[in-house]
């Protein structure tokens, strides 16, 4: 049975993709058809380094990244449950045979925009190489229908030397810890993102994030109690009538109804010991 030309071009894709990704990732792929998940790769970042006189290769960061063969767009319709549930960031890989490269385009965008447009009914994936930013990250074309834009983080040669390399990692490493922090912040439904530029945050209010911001601000007081009872008991400086202040914001909402978790009046009562005992 004769091999049909396009799907071979697709594998020699996949072959060279997987080569030049190999030069600065650990690589791992589906091994067949129906083990296909919406990516052609996944891959661990790695940096040679020097270690008692021999190179080492250190893990870093990981992500999943479907190769291309070119920059068209991308329909990601049928992959939206499996996007909304990746906990790795994505990526795009677009693959030139002739200048045997690698553009690799970003999907950093896709946790703020599930939070931020919620699930969409067409989603597709536009791959542009100018800067993009969490304001313009997203065009729509129809109800329920979205482009999101993947911007181009770099371009890797097959003989890239390893300067080349190294600052393509570097690259990848800095988008990849923003997503995966992205993706925690979505999965705790805490809704706080980071970007590079200014301004690097973005906040989201909604519908997720108004069923549990309670619950996140508890969290995040037990936390501030905490330090400062470490703070007392290693012999710290402390601000007093700042550890007051947050003190109050636990005795106001109480005095109105709040019914805190233990774990958040517990640490009020230890901090409140402590900093009474302190003076």
């Amino acid at each position: 049975m004769p091999h049909l030309a396009q799907t071979r071009k697709g594998w020699q894709n996949e072959h060279l993709g997987s080569f030049i990704l190999s030069r600065f990732s650990f690589c791992a792929s589906p091994i067949t058809v129906s083990d296909d998940l919406g990516s052609d790769f996944f891959c661990c970042l790695f940096d040679v380094r020097r270690q008692k006189g021999v190179q080492v290769v250190l893990p870093r960061n990981s992500f999943a990244i479907q190769i291309k063969s070119s920059a068209l767009p991308i329909d990601l319709t049928k992959k939206i449950p499996y996007l909304l549930g990746l906990e790795i960031p994505f990526f795009v890989g677009v693959v030139n045979q002739e200048k045997p490269s690698l553009k690799i385009y970003s999907g950093e965008y896709l946790p703020y925009f599930f939070s931020w447009k919620g699930r969409p009914r067409r989603l597709r994936a536009k791959l542009v190489d100018y800067r993009v930013g969490p304001d313009s990250c997203c065009e729509s074309f129809g109800t329920l229908k979205w482009r999101l834009l993947f911007p181009l983080v770099t371009k890797v040669s097959a003989q890239a030397s390893q300067g080349q390399l190294e600052d393509a990692v570097s690259r990848l490493q800095g988008i990849c810890e923003r997503t995966q922090g992205n993706i925690m912040s979505r999965r705790a439904e805490e809704h706080i993102y980071t970007f590079a530029g200014r301004p690097s945050t973005r906040m989201l209010a909604g519908v997720g994030s108004v069923k549990y911001f309670r619950e996140n601000f508890y969290n995040r007081l037990a936390e501030a109690y905490l330090n400062f009872l470490w703070m007392i008991r290693n012999g710290r400086i402390v601000d007093k009538a700042e550890v007051r202040v947050y003190l109050d914001v636990f005795r106001n909402l109480k005095k109105r109804g709040t019914r805190f978790p233990r774990r958040v009046s517990k640490r009020y009562s230890e901090l409140r010991a402590a900093l009474n005992a302190n003076n």
